[in-house]
């Protein structure tokens, strides 16, 4: 994940848009360690058929904007599909982008990603769109990979979530492809926390990724009672903070419940 900022200076006014979105990479290998395979994901508990979230996006105190996180599983085949959206604005000044996510396989027997989306239009700059293709396997080839070797920038996140739902207790690395080269992404595990948030507290396990030759770090809060899924997201950059999403709705179903 990343934040991008604009600054914009005129007439001693300053304007900053802080925007709090999904990491620009292709996460291409999932193990941790080659001597240390991830556990294994439990379906039956894990695996999300269908999933929307709604953040508000704030700097400070200051709500900046909101966004969306959805999986959404098409019940009669194996395809299922993740987008997750952020628009917010400063004034006159909006910035919209979005991500997609494929995922040929996503049932009981695989999660398979084929296909990555990502569009976005900032202030002063023409509007972005980028695809890239990420597995190309047959169905016969990937039915033979006990695990699917490579994700997109949306899914890698939903992997994550299910290890961590699944018993991942530990640190985990992730060998990254960004557009310059490749990069390793460090998760460290740092156990149960409690939030208050909407008015509760809310279980959570958290992580916090890192990665090499950057100051910035991406914190991340599964919520143990609804899926594991990411309830809060905090970064900073250079230890002050940056930017936060925090959900204010929280709806979904497991795979196995359709």
């Amino acid at each position: 994940m990343f934040i991008y900022i604009l600054n914009i200076r005129n007439i001693g006014v300053t304007l900053v848009i802080y925007i709090l979105t999904l990491s620009q990479a292709f996460a291409i290998n999932l193990t941790s360690d080659l001597d240390k395979p991830l556990p294994a994901v439990d379906i039956k508990n894990c695996r999300v058929a269908n999933y929307h979230l709604q953040y508000n996006a704030f700097k400070g105190h200051i709500k900046l904007g909101r966004a969306t996180k959805q999986l959404s599983h098409e019940s009669q085949t194996s395809q299922a599909t993740l987008l997750s959206t952020v628009r917010v604005s400063a004034g006159p000044l909006k910035f919209v982008q979005e991500e997609g996510s494929v995922l040929s396989q996503y049932d009981t027997l695989g999660f398979t990603t084929s296909t990555y989306t990502y569009k976005s239009k900032k202030p002063f700059k023409k509007f972005t769109r980028k695809e890239y293709a990420v597995n190309n396997l047959s169905p016969e080839k990937q039915s033979l990979l006990k695990t699917k070797t490579l994700l997109d920038p949306l899914a890698v996140y939903e992997h994550l979530r299910e290890l961590v739902c699944s018993g991942l207790r530990e640190d985990v690395n992730f060998k990254i492809k960004e557009d310059d080269g490749e990069q390793t992404y460090q998760f460290i595990y740092k156990g149960l926390q409690q939030l208050t948030l909407n008015k509760g507290t809310i279980n959570t396990i958290l992580l916090v990724r890192t990665r090499q030759n950057s100051s910035r770090e991406t914190s991340i809060w599964f919520d143990i009672d609804k899926a594991f899924l990411p309830i809060k997201i905090v970064q900073k950059k250079d230890g002050k903070l940056q930017a936060r999403l925090e959900a204010t709705s929280v709806k979904f179903s497991l795979l196995t419940n359709e």
